[in-house]
């Protein structure tokens, strides 16, 4: 089984950060700042915020002040540039596995980063996740009870 989306964790975050502050050769912000952008960007994917970066790279001429509102705006233009990831307008449904939400979150080892990693798949159990996902988006799709034999641990 092998997860496709990862959810940005706060070491990928700080990592990112890191790059970026030492590309504009600024100094990295102190962890209470991160912390705090991190708390409004927690929600972006992995994939989208590496993207986001490398945006703030090719465009700025310096580091952003506001890191998470430079973020939350590059999370805005990663999904106006990548809509055939996006759905949305569909009728959410009851779901005992994912509560309606259409994704399941569970924690995988990552063998590159020799860590456990939060990664989401699609429900198997309902339809829910058309809402979220687009269509062109390759994340599996497994239940509830897929997972609980596998033996990950739901989040």
């Amino acid at each position: 089984m092998q997860p496709v989306l990862t959810i940005m964790e706060k070491e990928d975050f700080k990592l990112l950060l890191s790059k970026l502050f030492t590309y504009f050769q600024k100094v990295p912000p102190k962890n209470q700042a991160v912390d705090l952008w991190f708390s409004r960007v927690n929600s972006i994917p992995l994939p989208a915020a590496k993207w986001i970066a490398r945006q703030i790279a090719d465009r700025e001429s310096s580091a952003p002040y506001n890191v998470a509102k430079a973020f939350l705006d590059g999370w805005r233009d990663y999904k106006q540039a990548h809509p055939h990831l996006f759905v949305s307008e569909l009728k959410q449904t009851e779901c005992g596995d994912c509560h309606g939400t259409g994704l399941l979150f569970f924690k995988a080892f990552n063998e590159k980063l020799n860590r456990d990693q939060r990664v989401m798949c699609k429900c198997g159990s309902c339809s829910n996740s058309k809402r979220h996902v687009g269509p062109k988006v390759r994340i599996p799709t497994y239940t509830l009870k897929q997972l609980k034999e596998q033996n990950y641990e739901i989040v």
